[in-house]
């Protein structure tokens, strides 16, 4: 009864740590989009 409660323990705090991960990507992705945009818009006023 103790090791299931354990191995429970263990898959839910596994999939605690997926979750932080893919909301880090997400956040990573929106955050290297708008960069990349800024750098973009400060390109096209060189070009100008």
């Amino acid at each position: 009864m103790i090791y299931e409660n354990w191995q429970m323990n263990k898959s839910t705090g596994n999939k605690k740590n997926l979750h932080q991960l893919n909301t880090v990507r997400f956040y990573l992705l929106i955050y290297t989009t708008y960069c990349s945009l800024i750098y973009y818009k400060i390109l096209m006023k060189l070009e100008k």
